[in-house]
Protein backbone atom coordinates (compact mmCIF):
# COMPACT_ATOMS: atom_id res chain seq x y z
CA UNK A 1 0.00 0.00 0.00
CA UNK A 2 1.51 3.15 -1.06
CA UNK A 3 0.96 4.84 2.27
CA UNK A 4 2.70 8.22 1.55
CA UNK A 5 0.79 9.01 -1.37
CA UNK A 6 -2.94 8.33 0.40
CA UNK A 7 -1.11 10.70 3.18
CA UNK A 8 -0.42 13.19 0.54
CA UNK A 9 -4.38 13.46 -0.40
CA UNK A 10 -5.27 13.33 2.85
CA UNK A 11 -3.13 16.29 3.97
CA UNK A 12 -3.98 18.69 0.87
CA UNK A 13 -8.08 18.09 1.63
CA UNK A 14 -7.68 18.07 5.21
CA UNK A 15 -5.53 20.49 6.83
CA UNK A 16 -8.63 22.66 8.26
CA UNK A 17 -9.21 19.40 10.78
CA UNK A 18 -5.22 18.86 11.80
CA UNK A 19 -5.28 21.79 13.93
CA UNK A 20 -4.68 21.86 17.34
CA UNK A 21 -7.64 23.28 18.84
CA UNK A 22 -10.04 20.99 16.97
CA UNK A 23 -8.14 17.62 16.98
CA UNK A 24 -10.74 15.62 18.92
CA UNK A 25 -13.58 17.03 16.64
CA UNK A 26 -12.15 16.23 13.70
CA UNK A 27 -10.78 12.34 14.91
CA UNK A 28 -14.73 12.32 16.04
CA UNK A 29 -15.97 13.49 12.35
CA UNK A 30 -13.36 11.30 10.86
CA UNK A 31 -13.94 8.00 12.59
CA UNK A 32 -17.61 8.30 11.92
CA UNK A 33 -16.70 9.14 7.75
CA UNK A 34 -14.30 5.39 8.21
CA UNK A 35 -17.87 4.30 9.34
CA UNK A 36 -20.60 5.93 7.03
CA UNK A 37 -17.96 5.10 4.09
CA UNK A 38 -17.57 1.44 5.07
CA UNK A 39 -21.29 0.83 4.88
CA UNK A 40 -21.48 2.12 1.47
CA UNK A 41 -18.74 0.25 0.20
CA UNK A 42 -20.59 -2.96 1.96
CA UNK A 43 -23.85 -1.96 0.11
CA UNK A 44 -22.53 -0.98 -2.63
CA UNK A 45 -18.73 -2.04 -3.35
CA UNK A 46 -16.35 0.52 -5.80
CA UNK A 47 -12.96 1.93 -5.81
CA UNK A 48 -14.36 5.13 -4.63
CA UNK A 49 -15.83 4.10 -1.54
CA UNK A 50 -13.22 2.05 -1.09
CA UNK A 51 -10.77 5.05 -1.81
CA UNK A 52 -12.93 7.20 0.99
CA UNK A 53 -12.56 4.37 3.66
CA UNK A 54 -8.75 4.83 3.02
CA UNK A 55 -9.08 8.57 2.85
CA UNK A 56 -10.63 8.62 6.47
CA UNK A 57 -8.30 6.14 7.88
CA UNK A 58 -5.66 8.37 6.78
CA UNK A 59 -6.92 11.11 8.51
CA UNK A 60 -7.07 9.00 11.59
CA UNK A 61 -3.90 8.26 11.29
CA UNK A 62 -2.33 11.65 10.95
CA UNK A 63 -4.36 13.42 13.51
CA UNK A 64 -3.32 10.87 15.98
CA UNK A 65 -0.08 9.97 15.12
CA UNK A 66 -0.18 6.01 14.27
CA UNK A 67 1.00 5.14 11.39
CA UNK A 68 -0.63 2.96 8.72
CA UNK A 69 0.38 -0.38 8.25
CA UNK A 70 3.31 -0.74 5.42
CA UNK A 71 1.92 -3.63 4.62
CA UNK A 72 -1.52 -5.45 5.06
CA UNK A 73 -2.63 -8.93 5.61
CA UNK A 74 -5.74 -10.01 4.14
CA UNK A 75 -8.60 -10.16 6.82
CA UNK A 76 -10.97 -13.27 6.72
CA UNK A 77 -13.51 -10.79 8.65
CA UNK A 78 -17.21 -10.36 7.23
CA UNK A 79 -18.62 -7.10 6.06
CA UNK A 80 -20.38 -7.25 9.77
CA UNK A 81 -16.88 -7.77 11.74
CA UNK A 82 -14.97 -5.16 10.07
CA UNK A 83 -17.95 -2.56 10.73
CA UNK A 84 -17.94 -3.22 14.43
CA UNK A 85 -14.28 -2.94 14.66
CA UNK A 86 -14.72 0.62 12.90
CA UNK A 87 -17.53 1.36 15.34
CA UNK A 88 -15.74 0.60 18.53
CA UNK A 89 -12.78 2.88 17.10
CA UNK A 90 -15.61 5.98 16.65
CA UNK A 91 -17.23 4.95 20.25
CA UNK A 92 -13.87 5.31 21.77
CA UNK A 93 -13.02 8.46 19.90
CA UNK A 94 -16.38 9.89 20.72
CA UNK A 95 -15.33 9.45 24.07
CA UNK A 96 -12.00 11.01 23.69
CA UNK A 97 -14.00 13.95 22.21
CA UNK A 98 -16.29 14.17 25.18
CA UNK A 99 -13.79 14.34 27.88
CA UNK A 100 -11.21 16.03 26.13
CA UNK A 101 -7.65 15.42 24.90
CA UNK A 102 -6.22 16.28 27.99
CA UNK A 103 -8.28 14.00 30.11
CA UNK A 104 -8.23 10.91 27.82
CA UNK A 105 -5.77 9.29 25.53
CA UNK A 106 -6.01 7.78 22.24
CA UNK A 107 -5.96 4.25 22.29
CA UNK A 108 -3.09 3.70 20.04
CA UNK A 109 -3.71 0.27 20.10
CA UNK A 110 -7.59 0.23 18.86
CA UNK A 111 -6.31 2.55 16.13
CA UNK A 112 -4.02 -0.09 14.84
CA UNK A 113 -6.35 -2.82 15.63
CA UNK A 114 -9.05 -0.88 13.74
CA UNK A 115 -6.37 -0.13 10.64
CA UNK A 116 -4.79 -3.83 10.40
CA UNK A 117 -8.93 -5.34 10.46
CA UNK A 118 -10.68 -2.42 8.03
CA UNK A 119 -7.64 -2.07 5.48
CA UNK A 120 -6.79 -5.71 5.73
CA UNK A 121 -10.61 -6.63 4.67
CA UNK A 122 -10.48 -4.00 1.81
CA UNK A 123 -7.49 -5.73 0.69
CA UNK A 124 -9.32 -8.68 -0.01
CA UNK A 125 -12.07 -6.83 -2.21
CA UNK A 126 -10.34 -4.25 -4.56
CA UNK A 127 -6.46 -2.90 -4.89
CA UNK A 128 -5.66 -0.54 -2.70
CA UNK A 129 -3.48 1.67 -4.98
CA UNK A 130 -6.10 1.98 -7.33
CA UNK A 131 -8.46 2.84 -4.61
CA UNK A 132 -5.83 5.54 -3.30
CA UNK A 133 -6.07 6.72 -7.10
CA UNK A 134 -9.48 6.81 -7.48
CA UNK A 135 -10.01 8.87 -4.33
CA UNK A 136 -6.76 10.82 -5.34
CA UNK A 137 -8.25 12.15 -8.62
CA UNK A 138 -11.95 12.73 -7.45
CA UNK A 139 -10.50 14.92 -4.51
CA UNK A 140 -8.43 16.92 -6.80
CA UNK A 141 -11.23 17.45 -8.97
CA UNK A 142 -13.81 18.75 -6.09
CA UNK A 143 -11.01 20.45 -4.22
CA UNK A 144 -8.08 21.82 -6.74
CA UNK A 145 -6.87 24.21 -3.89
CA UNK A 146 -7.68 22.07 -0.40
CA UNK A 147 -11.02 21.65 1.28
CA UNK A 148 -13.70 24.11 1.82
CA UNK A 149 -17.03 23.83 3.24
CA UNK A 150 -18.51 25.60 0.59
CA UNK A 151 -17.15 23.52 -2.54
CA UNK A 152 -18.06 20.34 0.05
CA UNK A 153 -21.92 21.28 0.43
CA UNK A 154 -22.40 23.02 -3.56
CA UNK A 155 -20.06 20.07 -5.04
CA UNK A 156 -20.31 19.10 -8.64
CA UNK A 157 -17.89 15.92 -8.79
Amino acid sequence: MDTERLLKVVERTASHGLAQPDRAKWMLIWACDICGELAEYIEEPSLEEAGDVLWGCGAISLITGVPLPKWLDKQSASPLQVLCMALKLLDHLKKVARDGLEHREVNEQLVRTTFATVLGYLKTQVDIDEAVSAVDIKLLKRYPDGYSADKSVNRVT
